[in-house]
């Protein structure tokens, strides 16, 4: 799920080169405001997205109406040397990366208050947050 068709375009093509094309529904929309009825999804990914919000409690609101009981939400985004890397790609291409100052320190945070069992992960780059609703 994106906001942009282009990119979602750009999905389409890594999905059909790697031969998963048919195993992925894209649907172009936002976040905030989706479609799917209460309790849809078992397991929800959201995946370098993060950064990108503009209101993340609002996208964060909407995961927890769309999450099953006992299901699972796997967040993962860059940390700051990640976003340090991503930034310099872009500015080598002449493009800037759009980020905002929402970090998953407060999907964490957000989740504990729901009572979600939290468990966090870190790399070089990446920072991983996983929440189950036990």
């Amino acid at each position: 799920m994106d906001l942009s068709k282009e990119e979602q375009n750009i999905a389409l093509l890594n999905l059909r080169y790697f031969g998963l094309d048919k195993l992925v529904s894209l649907i172009t929309g936002d976040a905030r405001h989706l479609s799917f009825r209460d309790r849809s999804f078992d397991t929800i990914f959201c995946i370098n997205v993060f950064h990108h919000l503009k209101n993340a409690s609002a996208v964060l609101d909407e995961i927890i109406r769309l999450l099953k009981n006992k299901g699972k939400v796997v967040l993962s985004d860059f940390n700051a040397k990640g976003l340090e890397v991503i930034n310099e790609c872009h500015n080598y291409e002449g493009r800037k990366h759009d980020s905002f100052k929402h970090g998953l320190e407060e999907a964490k945070d957000y989740f504990i208050k729901k009572q979600f069992e939290v468990k966090d992960f870190e790399s070089e780059v990446h920072r991983v947050i996983i929440a189950e609703n036990n």
